[in-house]
């Protein structure tokens, strides 16, 4: 007999990010080229390389604040969203290593100073997935336009606010209400030294905002597919 409705898989399988992997690297190739180009300085020094390489880091955060979420709001709503996010954030996370260590090599950052820059871009990185996760759960417009509005106010206040005068001024709250492209300048203006207290303390906060909303996003999952399989 033909099943009058036909029956869903309980899992689906997850999708190779192919699409993202291919723009990612479209992204950093011509972030490269705007920002640092091909022609080498004449006196190549740290002090000549640091401005373009900042340049490049906030092109690449730029990316994945503004550019994924564009891409993922964009599409059909995810059968396993979480998963799905995941899997990207190891793309987009194994990206960023490449990028943030690599031109280290040509700065006077400091390793401790390199390790405060990646683990706060991580931070933001894990906030955008967990905002991305909740919106492609589902095709309703509001929820995704919210939370591309919200990726883009966190891109734009930084500079807003640093046209104001503002980004001289640093404590741990500022470094994350200012967004990331704030916080790769205020994290490599003074490579050569160490974080200060205020900026570890941002680390931390950054990360602890974007676990718990991981928390409560994985907590609302597991109470909806519970209501599901109740009904």
């Amino acid at each position: 007999m033909i099943p009058l409705v036909e029956s869903r898989p309980q899992t689906s399988p997850l999708i190779l990010p192919t699409g993202l992997i291919f723009l990612a690297g479209l992204w950093l190739v011509g972030s490269w080229l705007l920002t640092v180009g091909l022609q080498m300085p004449l006196q190549p020094t740290s002090a000549s390389f640091e401005p373009s390489l900042r340049l490049l880091l906030q092109s690449i955060v730029v990316g994945f604040v503004v550019g994924w979420p564009l891409l993922r709001l964009s599409q059909e709503r995810f059968a396993r969203p979480i998963g799905q996010v995941w899997l990207d954030m190891l793309v987009l996370g194994t990206l960023l290593q490449v990028v943030i260590w690599l031109p280290r090599l040509f700065t006077s950052w400091t390793v401790p100073r390199t390790i405060a820059l990646d683990l706060t871009l991580l931070g933001w990185m894990a906030l955008v997935g967990a905002l991305i996760a909740a919106a492609t759960g589902t095709n309703r417009l509001t929820p995704r336009l919210l939370v591309m509005a919200t990726c883009l106010g966190a891109c734009l206040i930084g500079p807003l606010a640093g046209a104001g005068g503002r980004l001289h001024v640093f404590d741990a709250h500022d470094l994350v209400l200012l967004g990331p492209v704030a916080v790769v300048r205020a994290l490599t203006d003074s490579g050569a030294t160490l974080p200060s207290t205020a900026q570890w303390s941002a680390v931390m906060l950054i990360g602890l905002i974007a676990l718990g909303v991981w928390c409560v996003l994985l907590i609302a999952s597991h109470f909806f597919r519970g209501n599901e399989s109740g009904q």
